[in-house]
């Protein structure tokens, strides 16, 4: 740092939080959205850079790919109203508080979605939506953790119906029809008409 230049690091200017400084009046800048990018110290301080770039999402949250994902959970937590609240708001389900104040900490904490079709999955269905409780996941990955799965014990090993009828290569809609009419469990059904 040169001795004109004054030690800025930790200070918020408009979206952009100093980091550390890289030379010739450069610093470098963590944007709210999560990007880091090197700018003139100058320019952040008086107001001519406020973000990462001229398109940075931050200045309006609804523009933003994961803001319906956030504003979803966020209803089914905390509106009685909204579709799906008796299975989250309903049992006592939340957002940490960093999420439910911030969609911005929501996006920080979560990142972008690894493929288009991404959702987001509680690792436990009985905690909260929080950093550590969450993971992006396909739709498959997202369908074997439902609570009203079927589960089927084969080769001491726990499937969900979904997953042992793809290894045996059954059909799922069948099975998964036959079995609600049969008066039998599932691992009973499986045991006598496919084990």
């Amino acid at each position: 740092m040169g001795a004109k230049e004054k030690n800025i690091a930790g200070k918020k200017f408009n979206k952009l939080t100093a980091v550390n400084y890289v030379g010739d009046e450069k610093w470098l800048f963590e944007c709210e959205c999560g990007k880091q990018v090197i700018k003139k110290a100058s320019d952040v301080k008086r107001g001519k850079t406020k973000s990462c770039s001229r398109i940075c999402s931050t200045g309006n949250p609804s523009k933003h790919s994961l803001y319906y994902t956030w504003d979803g959970i966020k209803k089914r937590c905390y509106q009685e109203n909204a579709t799906g609240y008796k299975n989250y708001g309903g049992r006592g389900i939340k957002m940490c508080d960093s999420w439910k104040n911030s969609f911005w900490q929501f996006v920080k904490d979560m990142g972008e979605k690894p493929f288009e079709v991404s959702t987001l999955e509680r690792l436990d269905n009985n905690q909260d939506y929080c950093k550590e409780n969450c993971v992006w996941a396909s739709p498959q990955e997202q369908s074997e953790n439902r609570r009203n799965n079927i589960y089927v014990e084969y080769n001491d090993q726990k499937y969900t119906l979904y997953a042992i009828c793809k290894l045996l290569n059954l059909k799922h809609s069948s099975i998964w029809y036959r079995l609600k009419k049969s008066k039998l469990s599932s691992q009973e059904y499986f045991n006598k008409n496919i084990f």
